[in-house]
């Protein structure tokens, strides 16, 4: 039975790591082209957090590690 809640757990921290997000930051010239802008793509998420972030005042994209890994 410990076996079951020791996997349980690796199951849980392992999700964890490959969920966690990952941005890139986008060129200024494909944030001017975005149609609609990007300020009001609003609906836009990816698990729990935003697709399209503002981060050190830059427009950033970010996935899921393992979507970044897997899918580009």
């Amino acid at each position: 039975m410990k076996w079951i809640g020791v996997a349980l757990l690796a199951a849980a921290l392992g999700g964890g790591f490959l969920a966690r997000p990952v941005c890139d930051p986008l060129d200024e010239e494909e944030v001017r082209l975005m149609n609609p802008p990007i300020y009001r793509r609003t609906s836009e998420r990816t698990l729990w957090f935003k697709s399209y972030q503002i981060r050190n005042g830059r427009w950033c994209q970010c996935k899921p590690w393992v979507e970044r890994a897997l899918f580009f």
